[in-house]
């Protein structure tokens, strides 16, 4: 038997399809006007982000979590698909006190902010991502180059001296760049560089901040790897126990008052884990008018260790 065609469904179809095309290239014209790269019609504040190896529509929840007793500071969720501008965002909006150790994985590496809190006297630990090589050789990256503070200049890895060249900035950050008049006659000219003039670095006003804090992390494995046992305790405890896995809230201030609460039932769940429900009952006898010193938990956080994470 001949199967019929049904027309007028099929033109039906292709006007939806032309419809839903023209709707598409209007939010599409919309979003480029506004400076919008992505958009989501459920829930227009979440973003598009990696969860366990898939693209799905998430927030991303930073947390300060307190290194002695494993109790959550502070909480925060964003729509920042990553982590690079959150690292004072938690730390000076809490007021570390100076000397304070702050433990944050690679994902916060900004060295903006890496030295605004390392003037704040913050002793900051936090790994180096790995740069982005590209075509040329991964040991004729800047890390590579040695700096001679007493000349001020580079030594390359092939024993080239970088002299100072001139003042210069980057991306609005003021420094000096340095020069090598010797790449010609390198063997490894095509390893490290294309310039024509030779090899340039760039070394900002605060580089020495940073290579500092870089100094500090290496040479300090054994703290530096307590941030895992410490900040994956407080989501460890959510997620796998508590059974808090999604957000059931829509909007970025919604899901901020979701976190908020679920950090709440944590922190008391922790508390009644270190002081007992018993001890707990008599502190509140005691303190009938004023509950709030029992539920701050200030005085059960260690002012030596903070440790960021994210969910």
């Amino acid at each position: 038997m001949e199967k019929t065609i049904d027309v007028e469904k099929i033109i039906e179809r292709l006007s939806n399809v032309a419809t839903r095309k023209n709707n598409l290239t209007e939010i599409k014209e919309d979003m480029k006007y506004i400076g919008e790269t992505q958009r989501t019609f459920t829930d227009p504040d979440c973003r598009g982000m990696m969860n366990n190896g898939k693209a799905e529509p998430c927030y991303n929840v930073q947390s300060l979590v307190d290194g002695k007793n494993k109790l959550i500071v502070d909480c925060v969720a964003t729509n920042d698909i990553n982590d690079l501008s959150q690292l004072t965002n938690l730390t000076i909006k809490n007021k570390i006190k100076e000397g304070t150790i702050v433990l944050a994985d690679k994902g916060y590496f900004n060295m903006e902010q890496i030295i605004e809190c390392s003037k704040l006297g913050m002793n900051l630990y936090i790994a180096r991502p790995r740069q982005n090589v590209n075509k040329k050789d991964a040991n004729y990256q800047k890390d590579k180059f040695k700096y001679d503070n007493i000349k001020d200049q580079y030594i390359c890895p092939m024993g080239k001296i970088l002299k100072y060249a001139k003042k210069d900035s980057e991306n609005g950050i003021t420094g000096k760049r340095y020069r090598s008049n010797d790449c010609n006659d390198c063997q490894n000219k095509i390893k490290c560089t294309d310039a024509k003039k030779g090899k340039t670095l760039f070394r900002r006003e605060d580089d020495d901040i940073v290579l500092n804090v870089i100094k500090r992390t290496i040479d300090n494995p054994r703290i530096y790897k307590l941030r895992k046992g410490i900040v994956e305790h407080p989501f460890g405890t959510m997620k796998r126990h508590m059974g808090y896995t999604y957000f059931n809230r829509k909007g970025l201030a919604n899901v901020n008052a979701e976190a908020s609460s679920f950090c709440i039932a944590y922190n008391l769940k922790r508390l009644i884990n270190i002081l007992g429900v018993q001890e707990i009952i008599e502190r509140i006898n005691k303190n009938k008018s004023d509950l709030s010193s029992l539920f701050s938990f200030e005085q059960y956080y260690s002012m030596k260790c903070y440790i960021l994470n994210k969910s």
